[in-house]
């Protein structure tokens, strides 16, 4: 039986659907196909954000990132007056609630506090020489937790010029390389330990990560997490060494490298305070560390480092008293910056310490 040409000319209706599932097929293949090609054109593009926080720093523009870029903290705090600091953003006990001041001493071991406040809503200095000209670094809680001041005077302290560095981190401690240039040891906003030099003492480049600040200790069969803060770098006839606070204590580290890398030297931690700066007086090592009563000093000799009494400054009406870093002037003199924590108040009895000696 023949079909009229009418029937003939009928669309089958699955023949349709055939064709129309066709039509889609090739376009899902066609937009799989250009997404393939712009996937492999730009493999990395935003990759920055999807990078695993434990391999940030593996490259040099992270680790820019790290140390050179503001939080988000920063942003919201920055300002040109302490008042535009959010109150929400302030912690009580804080840095925005210290204040740095000064003292003087002729032999290292009594000092003579300056009652003049030298900055306010800063803590946490660390200072050195280079030149006849002063570099003094601490936390600007003027700006934000983790903007890291410095301040420069010309004329042995008598006046100071503030600016702000590149650097966002906490417990700055600069020391002078054998080259001139100031060598800034911090801790970044991550916890760890970094480093970056200057020229001019307010902008730094070339940033290293010397260390985690996590660690693990045993005791009793238990390991228990402990974190580092506050580097003390200072330099020895035969190496550089590095004393970390942990809680009111010291542990002690050794570089081999000049000050790159450095290595914990397991025998040693020292229980009596901790926030310390190492100073060479004449070839006799003295350690000015913080404890309940204020800063005391401590002597390094063959037999290890023994406390020395009555020596320090003492925790003071306004407020307990830290972080002391020591340079010595021109004319011999010696000039110690300090904080002083205002948000506390000081002790009045203190427990009774155990003996005063550890090898070093």
């Amino acid at each position: 039986m023949q079909r009229s040409s009418e029937e003939l000319n009928k669309k089958d209706p699955g023949s349709k659907r055939s064709g129309d599932s066709r039509k889609s097929l090739i376009l899902f293949l066609a937009i799989f196909l250009v997404a393939g090609v712009i996937l492999f054109v730009f493999p990395f593009e935003k990759k920055i954000n999807k990078i695993d926080p434990k391999d940030r720093v593996k490259s040099k523009k992270e680790k820019d990132y790290e140390l050179f870029t503001p939080s988000s903290c920063t942003h919201k705090c920055e300002g040109k007056e302490n008042k535009n600091v959010p109150k929400t953003r302030r912690d009580p006990h804080g840095p925005y609630y210290h204040k740095i001041y000064t003292a003087t001493s002729k032999d290292g071991l009594n000092w003579k506090t300056q009652k003049k406040m030298v900055f306010n809503h800063s803590s946490v200095p660390g200072a050195i020489i280079r030149d006849g000209v002063i570099y003094v670094y601490f936390v600007d809680a003027n700006y934000s937790e983790f903007q890291l001041s410095i301040a420069i005077s010309k004329d042995l302290g008598k006046t100071y010029k503030k600016y702000k560095t590149n650097v966002y981190g906490v417990d700055p401690n600069p020391v002078v390389t054998d080259d001139g240039k100031i060598k800034l040891y911090c801790l970044s906003r991550l916890t760890r330990v970094y480093s970056a030099v200057s020229d001019d003492g307010i902008n730094f480049t070339n940033p290293k990560i010397i260390m985690e600040t996590q660690h693990e200790i045993k005791l009793n069969d238990k390991t228990l997490k402990k974190r580092l803060t506050d580097p003390d770098v200072f330099k020895t006839d035969r190496d550089w060494r590095m004393f970390l606070s942990e809680g009111a204590g010291l542990r002690l580290f050794v570089s081999d490298d000049g000050g790159d890398t450095f290595s914990l030297v397991k025998d040693f931690f020292w229980g009596h305070g901790g926030v310390s700066c190492t100073y060479n007086f004449h070839g006799t090592y003295m350690i000015f560390f913080g404890t309940m009563k204020g800063i005391e000093i401590a002597k390094m000799g063959k037999m290890g480092m023994k406390i020395e009494p009555g020596a320090g400054i003492k925790n003071g009406e306004d407020g307990p008293v830290s972080s002391p870093s020591v340079i010595q002037l021109p004319d011999g003199t010696y000039m110690m910056y300090y904080h002083v924590d205002i948000s506390r108040k000081p002790l009045k009895h203190f427990p009774t310490k155990r003996g005063s000696m550890q090898r070093f």
